[in-house]
């Protein structure tokens, strides 16, 4: 017999680009990005999903990726509300990518707001 498991539904998708911009020194190599998805995820216990994104703005374009974290049945988050231990985990997530593939900024969209973790010029 087939089982069926639920959990609350919650999403966040982190958005990281990979060109365009002086600051950037890793080239736009997946092979790298799930390497640290992959490293993230073992340790957290997360599931994500990762595509490519082209990113056209006012003055150009770059490509990038697109990461998408769920709550996940099988890798359920454990808390009494699991909200607020998810979104520290996007959160987390999207710092580690920013650092490792040095860009300036990154943004977490949550069903409720946009984050964006990074250095602003003033």
């Amino acid at each position: 017999m087939t089982d069926r498991r639920t959990i609350k539904t919650w999403t966040a998708r982190i958005y990281l680009g990979f060109g365009g911009s002086p600051w950037l020194t890793v080239p736009l190599n997946f092979d790298a990005l799930e390497f640290a998805l992959c490293e993230f995820c073992g340790r957290e216990g997360l599931c994500v999903s990762v595509s490519p994104v082209a990113y056209v703005y006012p003055g150009g374009s770059e490509p990038g990726a697109s990461v998408m974290l769920i709550n996940y049945p099988r890798f359920p988050d454990h808390l009494p509300d699991e909200t607020p231990g998810l979104r520290s985990k996007a959160e987390r997530l999207a710092e580690l990518l920013r650092v490792r593939f040095n860009q300036k900024q990154v943004s977490v969209v949550f069903d409720d707001e946009t984050v964006t973790i990074g250095e602003f010029d003033e």
